[in-house]
Formats: C-alpha cells, sequence, structure tokens
C-alpha cells in the first residue's frame, strides 16, 4: 500500500461508515431530503442526532471514515460554527420543530479534539 492511499477513504468499502455510501449519494435526491424535513414525523420515533467531527491528530490504518489530520484551529472553529448553523437552519422545519432530542451521537474523527468550549457551544445550540 502507497502512502497515497493510506489517506484515503474507500468508496464501496465492506464498513458502512455513511449511509446511503458516497457512490449512491446524486444531487437528485436533494428534493427529496428536503420534502420528508417538511413533512409531519411520526412522532413515535426518537429524534437524535448525529454530529460528524472529521478531525483527528493522525489517521489510524483501520478507520474508513472521513477525515482530517493538522488542520488548524480557525478551521475547526469554522467547521462546528457551520455545525451550529445548519442545527439552527433544520430546527424549525416540520420534522424537527417542536422535538426534544433523545440522544446526541458525537463520532467520525475524534469528538475529544473539540475543545471543551466547542463542545459546550454544539450542545447549547
Amino acid at each position: 500500500m502507497s502512502l497515497e492511499t493510506v489517506d484515503v477513504t474507500e468508496v464501496g468499502s465492506y464498513f458502512v461508515s455513511n449511509y446511503p455510501p458516497f457512490s449512491l449519494w446524486d444531487r437528485a435526491y436533494v428534493s427529496e431530503a428536503r420534502t420528508a424535513f417538511e413533512s409531519e414525523p411520526d412522532r413515535s420515533v426518537p429524534l437524535g442526532l448525529y454530529l460528524h467531527i472529521p478531525f483527528c491528530r493522525k489517521r489510524c490504518k483501520f478507520c474508513y471514515f472521513r477525515v482530517y489530520t493538522n488542520q488548524n484551529a480557525k478551521a475547526i472553529e469554522r467547521y462546528v460554527e457551520a455545525l451550529a448553523r445548519e442545527v439552527e437552519l433544520l430546527k424549525d422545519l416540520p420534522a424537527i420543530q417542536g422535538r426534544k432530542l433523545k440522544f446526541v451521537y458525537f463520532g467520525g474523527g475524534t469528538p475529544s479534539y473539540l475543545s471543551s468550549k466547542q463542545l459546550r457551544f454544539l450542545r447549547d445550540s
């Protein structure tokens, strides 16, 4: 394995780190996602949130998640702020509005890579 391939997240791997897999992503489905957010949800299904934190100090050989190493503090701060803005944009849509989160998952890279201040900011957003 060359050094170039070590840092690549492979599409089509048997390890599912995202759904749908990258190979099935298509702009044509964006409107379907929007329609789902604008529809009334089944309120018996708990609402959860996954926050992808794609930062790590180094790439682990076993990891298939999309992660970035050696990011500077400013880039990480911009990402955290963008996550909070995305939550703000979606919170008033019918599928989410007025519902309480039952669980929040932090994952992807190394969530502890964020500062406690950044984690609190996301929690409170």
